[in-house]
Formats: C-alpha cells, sequence, structure tokens
C-alpha cells in the first residue's frame, strides 16, 4: 500500500515489491503467490482495499503468510488488525518479523497511526508557517506543469474569441465606426456572447472583458489588408480618363 511516489521516506509501490521478492528468495521453500497493490491511505478502511481483499483470499485458498516491507505499509489502521484475524491471515514484516504469531500487529498498527497522525500535524504546521510567509503550496513540479497547462488554456481561448471577432467585424463593418458601449450592446443584442470557457453558459460582454480581444481583432484584421471597411461607405470618385464621366 502506498502512493506511486511515496515521501516522508517510505518505500515506493516497486520498491516495496522489490523488498518483497528479495525476502522470498533469501528464504528457502518459500514462494511468492503473488504482488498485490493499493493505491489508498492506510487510515482509510481495510475492507474497501481490493489489493488487499485479492491477498486475503490467495493466502486463505494457500494457507500462506501474508507478507509486507512493513506494518505502516499494510495499514495505519487497528481496524486491519481485527480483519486479517477474522480471515484467519497471519502477517510477516521484512524488518518486523512475524508480527502476528507475536501478537504485534496491533500495537504496530496503533504505532503507524500515531506516526501519521504526528506528520499530518507538522505538514500542516509547515504549511501555515509558507502560506504567512507568503510561500507557494503544494508539489512544485505538479503546480509549474497545471499553470502550463491552464496558461495554453487559457491563450487558446482567447485566440477563439479574437477570430470569433474578426469574423463579426469582417461581415458586419459597420462595427468598426460604432463607440466601445455601442459595440459592446450591438454584440449581446445580437446573440454573439462571450464564451468564457467550454464547460460554462456564455455570458453577456461586459465593456472590460471586450476591450482586449476586440483590439487584438481590430489589429489582426489590419494585418489582413482589411483596414478598409473603416471606409465602408461607396463613393464616386471623378477620372478624367473615363469617357462616361
Amino acid at each position: 500500500m502506498s502512493r506511486p511516489s511515496q515521501a516522508n521516506g517510505h518505500l515506493s509501490l516497486g520498491e516495496q515489491e522489490h523488498v518483497l521478492k528479495s525476502y522470498v528468495d533469501e528464504h528457502a521453500g518459500s514462494q511468492l503467490l503473488g504482488v498485490q497493490k493499493d493505491v489508498f491511505s492506510g487510515r482509510g478502511d481495510p475492507s474497501s482495499r481490493p489489493g488487499l481483499a485479492e491477498a486475503i483470499r490467495l493466502c486463505k485458498e494457500n494457507v500462506a503468510d501474508l507478507i509486507v516491507s512493513d506494518v505502516d505499509r499494510l495499514a495505519r489502521n487497528e481496524d486491519a488488525a481485527s480483519l486479517l484475524q477474522a480471515e484467519g491471515v497471519a502477517v510477516v514484516s521484512v524488518s518486523e518479523g512475524e508480527v502476528s504469531r507475536e501478537g504485534r500487529l496491533l500495537p504496530l498498527l496503533l504505532r503507524a497511526r500515531r506516526d501519521s497522525d504526528a506528520i499530518s500535524i507538522s505538514s500542516r504546521a509547515s504549511a501555515d508557517r509558507r502560506r504567512a510567509a507568503g510561500g507557494q503550496l503544494g508539489n512544485l513540479e505538479n503546480l509549474v506543469a497545471h499553470r502550463a497547462r491552464g496558461t495554453a488554456s487559457n491563450q487558446a481561448r482567447a485566440s477563439e474569441k479574437i477570430q470569433q471577432l474578426v469574423e463579426v467585424l469582417t461581415e458586419h463593418p459597420e462595427l468598426l465606426k460604432m463607440t466601445h458601449k455601442q459595440t459592446v450592446n450591438w454584440l449581446n443584442d445580437n446573440g454573439i456572447l462571450n464564451r468564457k470557457s467550454t464547460r460554462r453558459v456564455p455570458c453577456k460582454w461586459l465593456p472590460g472583458a471586450l476591450r482586449k480581444p476586440l483590439k487584438a481583432a481590430r489589429r489582426k484584421l489590419e494585418e489582413l489588408g482589411a483596414s478598409r471597411l473603416t471606409n465602408a461607405e461607396p463613393c464616386l470618385r471623378y477620372d478624367p480618363s473615363d469617357p462616361q464621366d
């Protein structure tokens, strides 16, 4: 039982598996029936863990012991002792010995819970100190990746808004002669709304929200050579070389 990458000095799932296989290899006549994994909190209900349930089933069917690297990797909940006793499964810890037969399983589980409580209290206190000092909380690597995804998503959404406005301005060049407030009202009245995200219902444009994408859309039109739309009214010019004039 562990997280895929365990902190606080505990072994990861892969490291625990290596320890168990090495233990079996060192004990002649022993056979490893299987390795079961649970990515769960050790403080949770042990009866809800499918990996532990499968391990118990294998042990009962083969009259075998349940081997763990450490008792705190089995659980940090004393209910695990009652569950294993009821199922008639003995636990052997690589680091602590035959804990069930020696009557030490429950005390070790209780100690694991106390250690877990102490770590939680210390972690909360550390987080409070960092928060008070203005520091960032959470895994820095995950935070950077999350921010990168958020930035990319925001940029894509902004580009969609700009392209939408470019298409509207191209189709309705009269908007280029309106004031900003008039443009906001025209867009909202004609059902061309602000799509804040794919998960939210589009809402009416507000002057502040429209200002930046509208400016970018106008600039894009100019880059595309569409600035001529600012003189949308038709006009006649005298050409002396035209015999019809």
